[in-house]
């Protein structure tokens, strides 16, 4: 895998510098992030694609976001805000090369996969935690035929296991990148055993780590823990004006996620152990990142299901995408209203 990105340099750890929404919607501060990333250690810079009025449900992109991190009166908007534009795309992914890094996206939606395909010169794409129960989206990706990088936080075991035989049949080369979907990470919940866990279950060589600890140490732990590529937040300053800031180190620091330290404490049990459940540490995350099926229109009761009447949309608060396949065909037991999430008891065991 790694001597698939140009940018690796012949090292041993892949540094991924995530650099989110740390731009702030300024195209020129995206661009010095990048030279700071360059100049930090970093292999590759990751960038986020998504369309936030097809993204989220009507309800969740008009709740009002009233923190004050917030970029805009509703949730919505304030992803709107720090949404890249296309001439911060173009210009990233042109300075990313310039540096010899690796330009990474994280595409939330096939439009954004389309976008990403049309107009850049993307090395890499990553599938987010929220989208590992999203089968769809991960066949298109994993369908362009580029390295991959799969995030498998808040997922129950179950789903992992989902995931990686689908990244197996469809992808040549990819990357589980194992995480704890909780921001800042918690100390009790730095489940470092999980790394060689799912390299044993798997039988993958290609195991990494997105952190979300606001220090380095968690990442150099998991390294020791068996971790070829890291994917570390990035933030521009110290004025905390991001959610993401109190889990991301100043690009001028990721070399320290190289650097040896001389006593480490030991990495923890694994996320899984003794549940293939989700965690109720990442439980907020999921509902917020992850999707659910919803109806695209009012339907009457005795509606056979085609692909035609269901959608993926946030937040998660129904049935997972992955269950698109099973509801086909089956006829439901009650009418249902637009943008409804799917529930199991719309539709008759029989059917």
């Amino acid at each position: 895998m790694k001597e698939l990105l140009k940018g690796n340099r012949g090292r041993s750890t892949y540094i991924i510098a995530e650099i989110g929404h740390a731009h702030r919607g300024n195209v020129n501060l995206a661009l010095e992030l990048i030279e700071r990333c360059a100049v930090g250690g970093a292999d590759a810079v990751k960038f986020q694609k998504r369309d936030p009025r097809t993204l989220f449900t009507s309800k969740f992109f008009n709740s009002p976001y009233e923190s004050k991190y917030s970029f805009g009166r509703t949730y919505g908007i304030h992803r709107e805000f720090l949404e890249p534009t296309l001439e911060m795309l173009e210009k990233a992914n042109a300075k990313a090369h310039e540096y010899k890094l690796d330009f990474i996206v994280t595409p939330f939606d096939i439009a954004s996969l389309t976008f990403c395909e049309k107009y850049l010169t993307v090395d890499a794409y990553k599938i987010a935690s929220g989208d590992i129960t999203n089968h769809i989206l991960i066949e298109e990706i994993a369908s362009k035929r580029k390295p991959l990088f799969c995030s498998c936080g808040a997922a129950s075991l179950n789903e992992v296991d989902m995931a990686v035989k689908i990244l197996k049949t469809n992808s040549g080369h990819f990357v589980l990148m194992y995480t704890y979907s909780e921001y800042p990470l918690k100390r009790e919940h730095i489940f470092l055993g999980s790394i060689p866990f799912l390299k044993s279950r798997y039988e993958l060589e290609n195991i990494g780590y997105s952190c979300h600890s606001p220090d380095i140490l968690v990442p150099r732990m998991a390294i020791d823990a068996g971790a070829l590529f890291i994917e570390k937040h990035i933030k521009s300053d110290q004025s905390f004006q991001l959610n993401d800031d109190f889990h991301s180190i100043l690009p001028e620091d990721l070399y320290l996620l190289r650097q040896p330290i001389s006593v480490l404490p030991e990495f923890s049990g694994i996320s899984w152990s003794g549940s293939m459940e989700i965690n109720m540490g990442e439980m907020e995350s999921r509902y917020k990142m992850g999707k659910s099926l919803y109806y695209k229109a009012n339907l009457s009761k005795g509606t056979t299901i085609s692909v035609d009447h269901l959608i993926s949309l946030s937040p998660a608060t129904g049935l997972p995408p992955y269950y698109l396949y099973q509801l086909l065909g089956k006829k439901l037991l009650k009418d249902v209203k637009e943008e409804q999430a799917v529930q199991v008891d719309d539709f008759s065991s029989s059917n």
